[in-house]
């Protein structure tokens, strides 16, 4: 007679990146309906069954509400503060043209995730998404809905914030849990947890800070496979990404990072938007080129380009880029009869 929590995602049913609160909301109430029919399902075991039978049963029913703490709430609660936490942290950093450091960046994750504050300061960045406001929620209905002492804590020392792709970022978590009951006693077991959000619609780290706010594309993921100029020239217009592994990743960019990475996204700056369409400057208009560093035009390095198609007239008049991109985003055809060296 035990019940079954099967494994579910509800992200995009529920509107995760628009609605918070009522994803939040949305799972508290599954968590009820879960842990009423768990209760009816206890009060029958002790009325119908002998204690031996009964004392099993109810063991068999709590260890699958366990199961869905690691498989279902707990993810998904840590998908909510994860995804709060970015947009928070970016938000943050921006107003004080601040990156991350690099070599604290878990340890500063960590923090937003549980207690919704930016390391080394004391500042909220956001208040009723962290973990710390979230769990006693969580803990207080399990406790209160089916009289079950549980007791639920997460650990900073197996923490680790990661990304397996160029459009998610991954934390896995460990949290340790009790439960002591007349039927069943839980003493300081571990759940690994592991969540994962997209970085779609959230706002470009290099572009938010560099202009304290000012210049922010979100990312957007493009669908163009196969380049030509005129889809190059959609994707600048329409500020989108594309995944490159000679381009730094996400959690790169929060530390002002310009390393290649396996999830290496990039998009371009456009000139209008710094007035370069008027004033032409021998920059590199790949995203986190313009951002990290002026362009060293020497002999035989760094080499920049204009596209007679693009490069000319209008919003991206004076637009320049490197060989290696525009190779990437033009065929070789196109860049034997559209482009020009400006640039070496």
């Amino acid at each position: 007679m035990a019940i079954k929590f099967t494994k579910q995602k509800l992200f995009a049913p529920f509107g995760f990146a628009k609605n918070k609160k009522g994803f939040f909301l949305t799972l508290i109430a599954l968590l009820l309906v879960s842990l009423f029919v768990l209760y009816l399902q206890i009060t029958v075991i002790h009325q119908s069954q002998p204690a031996s039978v009964a004392s099993t049963a109810i063991s068999t029913s709590i260890s699958n509400f366990v199961n869905s703490l690691e498989e279902f709430y707990l993810p998904n609660i840590v998908d909510v503060t994860l995804r709060s936490s970015l947009v928070g942290m970016t938000n943050y950093l921006a107003a004080g043209n601040q990156f991350v450091n690099t070599t604290n960046q878990s340890k500063i994750i960590y923090q937003l995730i549980t207690n919704g504050t930016l390391s080394p300061y004391s500042n909220t960045v956001y208040g009723n998404q962290s973990l710390n406001s979230l769990l006693p929620i969580f803990v207080n209905l399990v406790n209160t809905q089916l009289n079950i002492p549980l007791s639920l804590n997460y650990t900073p020392y197996q923490f680790v914030v990661y990304q397996q792709s160029p459009w998610t970022v991954t934390v896995k978590m460990t949290f340790i849990y009790s439960i002591n009951q007349t039927d069943l006693v839980i003493n300081n077991r571990t759940l690994q947890i592991v969540a994962t959000v997209p970085i779609t619609g959230l706002a470009e780290p290099y572009s938010l800070i560099n202009t304290h706010g000012a210049y922010a594309p979100n990312i957007t993921q493009t669908n163009i496979s196969t380049w030509t100029i005129a889809l190059l020239k959609q994707h600048i217009v329409a500020q989108q990404f594309a995944a490159n592994s000679i381009a730094p990743s996400y959690l790169n960019r929060l530390a002002n990072l310009t390393t290649p990475s396996p999830y290496g996204i990039e998009s371009f700056s456009d000139p209008s938007k710094f007035g370069y369409n008027v004033t032409p400057v021998n920059y590199s208009f790949v995203d986190y080129q313009f951002w990290t560093r002026p362009w060293n035009c020497t002999p035989y390095a760094n080499n920049l380009f204009n596209i007679s198609s693009i490069s000319t007239s209008g919003q991206l008049k004076n637009f320049l880029i490197d060989d290696a991109h525009a190779s990437k985003y033009m065929t070789q055809a196109e860049r034997l009869h559209n482009t020009s060296l400006m640039c070496s």
